[in-house]
């Protein structure tokens, strides 16, 4: 660019241009084997059962005798 030599410009435009549309298509693979809200589901039907469980139970343990 420093020179002028301008002749093959559009070539390297349509070469980034391909590349930022590679990289856009790669940013929208996912890297987990699930969804994004399936961790957030499990947490809630799993998890907070459990926790809540145990809970309970201390409580009673401590609140019956």
């Amino acid at each position: 660019m420093d020179r002028n030599e301008l002749t093959r410009m559009d070539d390297l435009n349509k070469a980034l241009a391909s590349l930022e549309i590679e990289r856009c298509a790669l940013e929208r693979v996912p890297t987990w084997p699930w969804e994004r809200g399936t961790l957030r589901s499990l947490i809630a039907a799993i998890v907070i059962p459990l926790l809540i469980w145990t809970i309970q139970a201390i409580l009673q343990r401590y609140l019956a005798g």
